[in-house]
This record gives C-alpha cells, sequence and structure tokens, in this order.
C-alpha cells in the first residue's frame, strides 16, 4: 500500500467512526476531529470546546502526543486507550482535558473520577494497551500535515480559526 502524503490540509486517512474514537450524534452532519494530547496548556480550552461542540456535531479524537513538549503525554494517551478497553474513552478524555498540569496524582484522581480502577489502567499502561493505535494516529497527524497539538479538522478539511466552540461549529453557544 502506497503512503499517503501531500495532502495540504485535508484530513488523511479520512474519518472512520469503527475505527476513530467519535462521540456526539451519530446523525449530526458537521464532524470535528481534534489530533489532542493531554497535558498540554490548551488542554482545558480544548475541553471546553469538545463539550459545546458534542451537542450538535460528532467529535472524533486521534492522539498527537508531542513528547517533547509534553513529556506525559503519550502516558496520558495510554491512559485514555485503557479507558476505552472498558467503554470509557470519552469519560476519561473529558476528565484528563480539565487537569491543570501533568501530576501523578492528577492521573490517578481523574481515574477514579472516570469510573477507573488506577491499579488495572497503570497496569494497562505499562503493557502499552493501545500504543499501536497512538503510533498510527501520529501517522496520521504526519500524513494530514499536522504539527503540533491540538489541530482540528472540519468535515475532513483544516480548520485554521480560534480555538471557539461557536467559530468551529459554526453555531452560537
Amino acid at each position: 500500500m502506497a503512503s499517503h502524503t501531500g495532502h495540504h490540509g485535508a484530513l488523511w486517512p479520512p474519518l472512520a467512526p469503527e475505527r476513530d474514537h467519535v462521540d456526539g450524534p451519530a446523525s449530526a452532519a458537521p464532524t470535528l476531529l481534534v489530533f489532542g494530547a493531554y497535558a498540554t496548556p490548551w488542554s482545558r480550552r480544548l475541553g471546553e470546546v469538545l463539550d459545546a461542540a458534542r451537542l450538535t456535531t460528532r467529535v472524533a479524537w486521534r492522539h498527537y502526543p508531542d513528547e517533547t513538549a509534553h513529556p506525559h503525554a503519550f502516558a496520558f494517551a495510554l491512559a485514555a486507550e485503557a479507558a476505552a478497553t472498558r467503554g470509557k474513552f470519552w469519560v476519561l478524555t473529558r476528565e484528563l482535558l480539565k487537569l491543570r498540569h501533568d501530576d501523578p496524582q492528577d492521573l490517578h484522581d481523574a481515574l477514579v473520577r472516570a469510573g477507573l480502577d488506577p491499579e488495572w489502567t497503570l497496569e494497562a499502561m505499562r503493557a502499552r494497551t493501545g500504543a499501536e493505535r497512538i503510533d498510527a494516529d501520529v501517522a496520521s497527524a504526519r500524513a494530514s500535515g499536522v504539527a503540533f497539538a491540538p489541530t482540528l479538522f472540519v468535515n475532513g478539511e483544516r480548520y485554521r480559526g480560534e480555538l471557539d466552540p461557536a467559530a468551529i461549529t459554526g453555531r452560537p453557544r
């Protein structure tokens, strides 16, 4: 299979609801796909945007943890993938995006709030559960021309505006 590059602002590969982490109304025409990372200065604002968008928009998440900029982003992505195996990806994602920093105690508390057993989750993280998916998401980000998180795509096209729910979804709050 040939690699796909040079897409200049278009999402590659396209949204795949059977593969991507998708939240919000399945019938919604607009789709917002975010290449995101946890434990970044933008996390809280991104969480607010996703919470607002999810009411009227299908929201999808692909991981883009930049370990150089955010040393714990990959570990937090592993936690989210562990949560996914229990059907709690979005529950934990919402908790992780609320964190102000990446202190291990914050992760523990977020796991508890999400209804996950911290010991089980840490064991899944040590086993690198979901690491292949994270790597595939990073490859998708690179093929889509993504250089930083968060980067958003609306209906498959790169969104270049501000991180504001009304601007992204085209609807006032």
